[in-house]
């Protein structure tokens, strides 16, 4: 059991707060510290709703860290407020490209997308998942995720051609 600095835990909460404190609780079990934004983490949470084994915040070699990853499929929560510069634009569109080179598929969703559209991005992630291309076929493929999850595992910065 989680507790602050009061001593107060989750499970105290939900006791004081009935009904509503049991439901607190189950939306506080789906957050992940990881998540960046409000529109990755629910992201997450729907594709996690049905079905999807979603990873948070993975290490991509060259790349760095991306939002969210379904097997080579990569997910990329935009909001407007953390690309407003050039620079955050340019810094983008080289990490997809080498993304891309490198066998990864980049999906990039915007806010509208997530909150307003989300029928629309989970056809597309079907489309891309019904059909297989999100999985690790090859060897090569397969040692490109294994070495994400090996750099996810260290937990620290993933080096990127792309740091500024």
């Amino acid at each position: 059991m989680h507790r602050n600095r009061t001593g107060v835990g989750r499970g105290d909460l939900a006791a004081d707060m009935g009904v509503t404190g049991a439901k607190v609780i189950g939306m506080l079990e789906k957050t992940d510290r990881r998540s960046q934004s409000g529109t990755e983490s629910i992201a997450r949470v729907r594709l996690r709703a049905v079905g999807y084994d979603v990873v948070v915040q993975p290490a991509v070699e060259g790349v760095g860290h991306t939002d969210l990853r379904i097997g080579k499929l990569l997910l990329e929560c935009d909001s407007v407020r953390h690309h407003t510069s050039k620079e955050d634009y340019e810094r983008d569109h080289h990490r997809d490209r080498r993304a891309l080179v490198d066998g990864w598929i980049v999906m990039r969703l915007t806010y509208d997308d997530i909150l307003y559209d989300w029928d629309g991005v989970l056809a597309d992630i079907r489309a891309i998942t019904r059909a297989g291309r999100h999985h690790a076929r090859g060897v090569e493929d397969r040692a490109m995720v294994q070495r994400s999850v090996d750099l996810s595992l260290l937990g620290g910065t993933v080096p990127s051609d792309f740091d500024t």
